[in-house]
């Protein structure tokens, strides 16, 4: 069998593939082999599981993937030096909710039942990670300036904790369950986290691309939900 000259464009179209099985017929309802029938002929089983071994290994390839272009600008708004630290952290939530990937990164989480959401795989070792790595640190990063340069007060309160609180607040208690909702109860739940942490900032932080981003997931989900 000839070698494989471009593996990285196979891998690219298996998790082209994957990603549509997995948001359609959700995660727990897809075989490998529903994987391999979407190609329509383009692969076979076998040059499929030559790449990835498992559902679990394309999943997690999918959302890093994802997931990396999306901490990227975020962490571009972040480095801007025009900006002080409550103004950053403004701009990281709009980097966020008018990006592309994280629309993507909800359908596909969204594809997980609430059971595999928050067992071992789903939450811990896909969304967890990410945040405990990533977001967090960024996010600390950015308030630290903003105590610094007074726009941001925390008095008593730990960083730290004030940090883990708003990241998880948004990572999770929003973005995490957006699939559940319909835009009316995504509004009113951003809502209550930007007035929640309004000391902190000063003012509330609510913007119009959360309203946007609201709408653009409206778009995914128009039958969905409950309110």
């Amino acid at each position: 069998m000839p070698r494989n000259k471009y593996p990285e464009r196979t891998v690219a179209r298996i998790l082209e593939v994957a990603e549509q099985v997995f948001t359609e017929k959700g995660y727990a309802d897809t075989k490998v082999m529903d994987i391999v029938n979407a190609l329509k002929g383009e692969m076979t089983r076998g040059a499929v599981q030559h790449h990835f071994k498992s559902k679990q290994q394309m999943f997690n390839m999918i959302y890093d993937k994802k997931m990396d272009v999306y901490y990227n600008a975020m962490a571009e708004a972040a480095s801007r030096e025009d900006l002080n630290g409550r103004e950053k952290l403004i701009e990281i939530n709009n980097v966020a909710m008018k990006s592309v990937e994280e629309v993507h990164i909800v359908k596909l989480l969204s594809s997980m039942t609430d059971g595999e959401m928050y067992s071992d795989f789903g939450l811990t070792s896909v969304v967890v990670d990410t945040i405990e790595e990533k977001l967090i640190p960024l996010t600390r990063g950015v308030v630290d300036e903003g105590i610094a340069d007074g726009s941001i007060v925390c008095d008593n309160h730990n960083p730290e904790d004030l940090t883990e609180t708003y990241v998880y607040a948004i990572q999770m208690y929003i973005l995490g369950r957006i699939p559940k909702h319909k835009p009316e109860k995504i509004m009113r739940m951003m809502s209550f986290v930007s007035d929640t942490f309004a000391p902190f900032w000063n003012e509330p932080m609510t913007e119009s691309s959360w309203t946007n981003f609201a709408e653009e997931i409206n778009k995914e989900y128009v039958n969905g939900g409950a309110v």
